[in-house]
């Protein structure tokens, strides 16, 4: 990946610049090949689409004088607005536990993973300590 040393000097200032933008697409192109980013992302493009849902029917409700019309557009824009906002603030919340629990379970496995490196070299020394394995414990 590029880096600013990596600039050359004979380039005009516009062919750093479209240099730049390429290796930035270069960045989010990778960056959506994690499930979760992209699943992050399409939960903001909804939460966006529900704030836009909520501000579409407050314009629409006040464009006009008639308490029916104001009634419609303020009961269809909300329930739309809703619906967009709490579906894209659930995948959210799934995906953010999913991914928050991938990374405790990973620091549990370093940790007993450690742990087992460290037992299993007292047992080489000849100490009193025995090691329970998933194995062991089926029999």
């Amino acid at each position: 990946m590029g880096t600013s040393d990596d600039l050359n000097p004979s380039q005009s200032p516009l062919e750093q610049v479209a240099t730049g933008f390429g290796e930035v697409f270069t960045g989010i192109r990778r960056s959506f090949n994690d499930p979760t980013i992209t699943s992050i992302f399409v939960s903001m493009l909804l939460i966006a689409a529900g704030f836009g849902a909520f501000f579409l029917a407050w314009k629409g409700s006040a464009a006009t004088l008639a308490v029916g019309i104001q009634i419609a557009f303020l009961f269809s824009g909300g329930i739309s607005g809703f619906a967009l906002l709490f579906a894209g603030l659930g995948i959210m919340y799934v995906q953010m536990s999913r991914h928050l629990e991938a990374r405790e379970d990973l620091a549990w496995s370093i940790v007993l993973d450690r742990a087992l490196a460290v037992l299993g070299g007292l047992r080489g020394r000849g100490a009193l300590l025995t090691v329970v394995t998933n194995d062991d414990v089926t029999r």
